[in-house]
């Protein structure tokens, strides 16, 4: 499940969700649209916080949005 899908669906907030990771909501946005892939311990504490509704998978980046192609 992505992040987004998360947040609608859990009803909370991404300002709620940064501050439990933590990081800033900014950057938990860049990361939500593929636009930037967290260190390990970031996706685990977003694995932690969302009892494994987000998982270590759903953080591929898309390789079309970061400008590489393979």
């Amino acid at each position: 499940m992505k992040i987004k899908e998360y947040l609608k669906e859990s009803g909370y907030r991404s300002n709620w969700l940064a501050k439990q990771i933590p990081c800033s909501a900014c950057y938990l946005s860049t990361i939500s649209r593929g636009r930037a892939k967290p260190s390990n311990v970031m996706i685990r504490r977003i694995v932690e916080v969302t009892n494994g509704m987000v998982t270590e998978e759903d953080f591929e980046i898309d390789k079309e949005k970061d400008g590489s192609k393979t």
